[in-house]
């Protein structure tokens, strides 16, 4: 769903792709009113969307943005919310001037939705004084920091400098910090940077988010070049993630170095733990929830009791759910005592997710070979590990 202005953007510029304003992705409704990132990392998909190296553009107000949200046919009231991810929103004053303002909208219409910001330029001390003001007044809003020992030359223009000074930073505020590991390349998974990485960001934020490499097949040839290995490796571009061995083995062993450190592969279960949630995306009891997170005690028990207590979808509520969104006529099969929902038709990964969300259960589909969005865990894809 667009608005004039955006339609206006578009037709100006055809060499930039524009998102939706609103939108579902895997764990979280974007809204994305400002479009066009001023940094150029060769790992970020908007390259591939002429999104990269251009000025930030305002396709929606402050005042759109939260009307397109609260239309929106994916919208719940206790949905995640990500601003801003189709720009970094620190990167420019005319984009923080916008995030302040939406705050205040966000505050003046007491939208109940968490929100994230997710960054790797600096937080300026006046929009630190925005985020707390709109926390102050009811809202609950979450940074995620971007850090992952990357150089200068994967990601042009970044300032390390400022993303390890943000850290603590925002502790000092206050502000809720999720550590945002990803990508992860070979450069980066050497032994010293992993440490110093994990080091910094265990002291200051309640949790890691730990993500491997997104690989669409357009930027397959680009990537190549930081890491040759991808282009003779037939599944990169279906795979939930492309990770290099040393840092797969080392991301999960992070509790020999900080024990009692939440390290999530999975953004639901972070967000899940910030919030002081039981999951709600199906991953508990699953490979990932059983071996790959990092997960605190009170975690899962409080996941464990959400678990006895849920009721699995009937039939006719999948039914429904399937309807709602669109394909009333797909057929399907509950299985792992309910838990899981396997739909035999090319589902959209906006769609498997907001069912997600819907049904409280995973979703496997078929993927849609005209789906924009990346492969994602949500929707059944696996990783991938590198020599």
């Amino acid at each position: 769903m667009t608005v004039p202005a955006a339609q206006h953007v578009q037709a100006s510029d055809p060499g930039r792709v524009w998102a939706p304003v609103v939108d579902q992705h895997a764990t979280w409704i974007a809204v994305n009113p400002v479009q066009g990132c001023p940094k150029r990392c060769t790992y970020c998909f908007l390259n591939e969307r002429g999104q990269t190296a251009v000025p930030p553009t305002q396709v929606a107000s402050p005042h759109e943005s939260v009307n397109l949200l609260l239309s929106s046919e994916f919208y719940g009231p206790s949905r995640p919310v990500a601003l801003y991810t189709w720009t970094d929103v620190m990167a420019l004053p005319t984009s923080r001037a916008h995030l302040s303002a939406l705050l205040e909208e966000w505050v003046r219409r007491a939208v109940p939705n968490p929100l994230v910001l997710i960054t790797k330029c600096r937080v300026p001390d006046e929009t630190i004084a925005a985020i707390n003001s709109a926390r102050e007044h009811g809202a609950t809003v979450l940074v995620y920091l971007s850090y992952s020992g990357l150089s200068r030359e994967v990601e042009r223009g970044i300032r390390h400098d400022a993303i390890v000074d943000n850290f603590p930073r925002l502790a000092e505020a206050g502000v809720p910090i999720v550590h945002y590991w990803r990508p992860a390349f070979p450069s980066s998974a050497d032994r010293e940077t992993m440490c110093r990485v994990l080091d910094h960001a265990a002291r200051y934020a309640t949790c890691t988010v730990a993500a491997g490499l997104k690989v669409e097949p357009a930027a397959l040839e680009r990537m190549a070049k930081s890491w040759p290995e991808l282009a003779n490796t037939p599944g990169v571009a279906e795979a939930e993630g492309v990770y290099p061995r040393a840092f797969w083995k080392f991301i999960h062993r992070t509790w020999q170095r900080h024990p009692g450190y939440p390290v999530f592969h999975t953004n639901s279960c972070a967000l899940s733990f910030v919030l002081d949630r039981a999951d709600s995306f199906g991953v508990f009891g699953s490979l990932t929830c059983r071996v790959r997170n990092t997960c605190p005690v009170t975690q899962r028990e409080r996941c464990t009791v959400a678990d006895s207590q849920r009721t699995p979808p009937s039939d006719d509520e999948v039914r429904a759910a399937l309807a709602r969104r669109g394909v009333p006529e797909a057929s399907f099969s509950l299985v792992g005592q309910g838990r899981e929902l396997v739909i035999d038709a090319a589902v959209g990964t906006n769609v498997a997710a907001a069912l997600t969300q819907d049904l409280g259960i995973r979703i496997r589909v078929a993927r849609d070979g005209g789906d924009p969005y990346w492969s994602s865990g949500t929707a059944g894809a696996t990783p991938m590990i590198l020599p």
